[in-house]
């Protein structure tokens, strides 16, 4: 438990409203989708869980891709995808605009883990917040 004016309860504050995010969007997106979003919504409860009983965070595939594949994926993708980063626009459809919610809402989640967890020297507080392999 934490009080309500620990940066800690910010944090899971926005990985709350993530999973809730991933959850519409299991609902409103079609199938294909589906296995991607299971699996997100799914690492951002173990997320949620490790914090609150200060557990280590297991390592976690997304269909099938390792935290060192979406990296690759994520930070490359004309390499790995042949096209390169895409800045969403409306001519991309409805699928496109929903899942890019969700990746911005990933990324806010993201940097208030690392405000909360990363010291302004790089220091991490909470090591077990990552994948152990």
């Amino acid at each position: 438990m934490v009080a309500k004016s620990d940066p800690r309860l910010a944090f899971r504050a926005v990985l709350d409203s993530t999973i809730a995010l991933a959850v519409w969007l299991q609902i409103e997106l079609a199938e294909p989708w589906q296995p991607w979003l299971a699996d997100i919504r799914s690492r951002l409860g173990n997320i949620m869980r490790a914090d609150a009983l200060g557990e280590p965070l297991a390592c976690q595939a997304i269909v099938g891709l390792s935290d060192e594949d979406l990296h690759r994926l994520s930070h490359q993708p004309l390499r790995y995808l042949d096209h390169d980063h895409l800045v969403p626009e409306a001519s991309h459809g409805r699928d496109a605009a929903l899942l890019n919610l969700l990746r911005t809402k990933v990324r806010e989640t993201e940097t208030v883990a690392a405000q909360v967890f990363i010291t302004r020297s790089f220091e991490v507080l909470r090591p077990g917040h990552f994948c152990r392999r």
